[in-house]
């Protein structure tokens, strides 16, 4: 799967940002337990695809996990402190190029922010599309707000699709972007660049994409299955699980308002496999403490202790009719 992943996004419409702070956190998980094993753990690989998720699939991306600053290994991210997670991995225009699902020009006509996150909601109209395709029915960008945008400014975006089941709204990540500024040129993160303005910028990416030509794909990242049929849910989700809630998890919470973490004990196990110290992402106040679900779950990948939401269909009381007819087809 090409494509950038874990892309710079917003809290409401992109699970990037969000999702790849959950697998930060579950990467740190995972090398406590093997440090106790006496293991060695590798650092965490370039994520997703929510996968957002996110997200979501694990693809080629321009950012990649790094270890915690001396000081901070076991604190839970919180806001303040994400970007010790997170790094931006320099790469030359051409690597940009390559690494991008989606290639954009366009002006900026609308810019706002109401996540904690630092990160802006931001609208273009797409005046030319160098790799990949654009659906005009998705308006929403997402991108740190250190970017320099500006309302009515022309940007080179590179970037992809993303999806988030708990928003229900799709949207595109910007990873790179390249513009004129009073100041020069603007390419934070692009290497070795010798073109001095944003014409010859395009014209670069233009003649590059013509000379080395893609399938134009754009997979989507933190896809999920978007139908209200349960056979059709029961068939997409990877693991499908009857638990009973224990507790709600709170260290990652600050991240978006629309979905709460549980812990869980399981009771029965219809589809895939389910772990004993495993827990869920699912939408804001879903389910009780105390309560039994029966839960339609993915992960964002092999290696997470966490599962996500499926569908906006994924919780299911399981004393419930519903519940009756997904026993009745396992």
């Amino acid at each position: 799967m090409n494509g950038i992943c874990i892309y710079n996004a917003i809290a409401k419409a992109d699970d990037g940002v969000i999702d790849r702070a959950y697998r930060s956190c579950r990467a740190e998980e995972v090398r406590k337990r093997k440090r106790k094993q006496g293991l060695i753990f590798a650092a965490a690989a370039a994520a997703l695809c929510v996968t957002v998720a996110v997200c979501t699939a694990v693809t080629v991306g321009l950012y990649r996990d790094k270890e915690p600053a001396p000081g901070t290994q076991g604190a839970a991210p919180g806001v303040q402190d994400l970007s010790v997670y997170v790094q931006w991995e320099a790469l030359t225009l051409d690597q940009t190029i390559d690494a991008s699902s989606c290639i954009f020009y366009g002006k900026c006509v609308g810019k706002s922010s109401n996540s904690p996150l630092g990160t802006a909601r931001l609208t273009f109209e797409i005046e030319k599309v160098y790799k990949g395709s654009y659906d005009p029915q998705v308006r929403v960008f997402g991108s740190l707000l250190s970017k320099p945008f500006v309302e009515g400014g022309e940007y080179l975006l590179f970037c992809g699709r993303d999806a988030s089941v708990y928003s229900g709204e799709d949207s595109y990540g910007i990873s790179r972007v390249i513009c004129d500024t009073t100041d020069g040129l603007y390419h934070d993160g692009v290497t070795e660049m010798e073109l001095s303005d944003l014409s010859s910028v395009c014209a670069y990416v233009e003649a590059y994409t013509a000379e080395h030509p893609s399938d134009n794909a754009v997979p989507i990242s933190g896809d999920y299955c978007r139908s209200e049929d349960l056979k059709e849910i029961y068939d997409y989700a990877s693991t499908v699980a009857v638990v009973k809630i224990t507790g709600i998890r709170n260290d990652l919470g600050l991240f978006a308002d629309d979905r709460t973490s549980y812990t869980f004990e399981t009771k029965d196990v219809l589809k895939g496999t389910v772990k004993k110290e495993e827990w869920v992402v699912a939408f804001k106040d879903s389910m009780n403490v105390g309560e039994e679900y029966l839960l339609l779950m993915d992960k964002p990948d092999d290696t997470s202790v966490f599962f996500i939401m499926c569908s906006p269909k994924s919780v299911i009381p399981a004393a419930s009719e519903d519940a009756e007819y997904i026993y009745s087809i396992k």
